[in-house]
C-alpha cells in the first residue's frame, strides 16, 4: 500500500518564500544603512592660532582665502609673514578636529605665553591670572557637501568677543584666515590670527573626534560619563616645551595624549600619531613637561584626557 506524500499548499509556500525574501531584504537594507553611515560626509578641520604683534585689525573682518594650502606649520607661517607683511608672528596652538554636521567644539588657547612676560611664581599660584589670558574659540559645522562646508566661528578673549562669523563657506582643501584684535591700544596693537583648513571626508575617515580630544576622567584615565546638561571645558595649555631634537630633522607635529591632573601636570602620556618614529621619545619628553590650566566640569576642576600636537619647528 503506497504512503501518501505530504504536500505543501501554495499559500504556505508563498508564506515561506515571503519570509525568506523579507529576511533577505532586511539584511540588504541594514547593510545599505551601514554603508550609508560609513559614507556620511564630515570634515577634518585644522586650526592654527598665531599671535601677531604690531598689527591692528578691524572688528569681524571677512575671511581671507589663501591661494594654497600648506603641508607644514613652518611653511604656512612663512607664507603668512611674506603675504601679510607680518614680522612678529608666533604660532601659539594647532588643533585638528573631525566634525559631523550639527556638531560643535569649544577649546581654549593661551595667549601671551612667552615666559619672559609671566611671573616667576609657580603656575599653581598664577591660575587666576593665567585664566584671564585664555582665548576661547567655538566652532560648529553647519552643513557639508562634497565640494564645501558651512561653519560658524566665535572667539572671545577676556571679556570681549573679538571674532564672530557665521555661515562661512570653505571649499575642500582650502585654507582661510580669520583675525581678531587682542589689544586695541594704538601704541602696542596685537591680534590673533587663525587659519582654518578643511578636508571633506567620509565619516569613517574622521580623526580627533571631540570626545577623543578631551573628556573628563578619573585618576586612572577612565572617562567619566556626562549628562546632556553638563558643561565641560577642556584643559588649556599654558606652558609649551620646545622638544630637543637632533639637527636636520624635518619640521612638523606629533600627536600625543595624556591625563591632565588637577594641578595641570601630564601623566599617562602616549603617542597617538607621529610622522617620524625616531621623534617619538623627544615628543613624549616635551609633552610630559607641558603645563595646563586644569579642565572644568560644571565650574569645578576635574582630571581630563587631552590630545595635543607637539610642534617641531624653528622658533622665530
Amino acid at each position: 500500500m503506497r504512503k501518501r506524500r505530504k504536500t505543501i499548499s501554495p499559500m504556505v509556500r508563498w508564506a515561506i518564500l515571503g519570509g525568506f525574501l523579507s529576511e533577505a531584504l532586511g539584511l540588504a537594507l541594514a547593510e545599505q544603512a551601514r554603508i550609508a553611515e560609513r559614507m556620511r560626509l564630515g570634515a577634518n578641520v585644522t586650526m592654527v592660532v598665531y599671535e601677531v604683534s604690531g598689527r591692528a585689525t578691524s572688528p569681524n573682518p571677512e575671511p581671507v582665502r589663501l591661494a594654497q594650502t600648506f603641508e607644514s606649520l613652518e611653511a604656512e607661517a612663512t607664507y603668512l609673514r611674506k603675504t601679510f607683511g607680518i614680522e612678529q608672528l608666533v604660532p601659539r596652538h594647532i588643533r585638528s578636529i573631525g566634525l559631523l554636521p550639527g556638531e560643535r567644539f569649544r577649546d581654549g588657547v593661551f595667549i601671551e605665553g612667552r615666559s619672559a612676560e609671566r611671573s616667576q611664581r609657580p603656575i599653581e599660584e598664577q591660575m587666576e591670572t593665567l585664566a584671564s589670558r585664555v582665548l576661547w574659540r567655538a566652532i560648529e559645522l553647519v552643513a557639508v557637501s562634497r565640494a564645501d562646508v558651512s561653519m560658524h566661528f566665535a572667539v572671545t578673549y577676556g571679556e570681549r568677543t573679538i571674532l564672530r562669523v557665521e555661515d562661512v563657506e570653505v571649499r575642500h582643501f582650502e585654507t582661510i584666515v580669520l583675525e581678531g584684535a587682542l589689544s586695541t591700544t594704538e601704541a602696542q596693537p596685537r591680534a590673533a590670527l587663525m587659519t582654518v583648513t578643511v578636508a571633506i571626508v567620509p565619516q569613517g575617515q574622521l580623526r580627533n573626534r571631540p570626545q577623543e580630544l578631551s573628556a573628563p576622567c578619573d585618576e586612572y584615565g577612565r572617562a567619566i560619563s556626562m549628562r546632556p546638561e553638563d558643561v565641560f571645558l577642556p584643559p588649556v595649555l599654558v606652558e609649551r616645551v620646545v622638544p630637543k631634537f637632533p639637527t636636520r630633522r624635518p619640521l612638523g607635529t606629533v600627536l600625543v595624549e595624556g591625563v591632565v591632573t588637577l594641578d595641570g601636570r601630564v601623566t599617562n602620556a602616549r603617542i597617538v600619531r607621529a610622522f617620524d618614529r625616531e621623534l617619538e621619545t623627544f615628543a613624549l619628553e616635551a609633552f610630559q613637561r607641558f603645563r595646563f590650566l586644569p579642565a572644568r566640569l560644571n565650574g569645578q576642576p576635574v582630571r581630563a584626557i587631552v590630545r595635543e600636537e607637539v610642534m617641531f619647528q624653528a622658533v622665530p
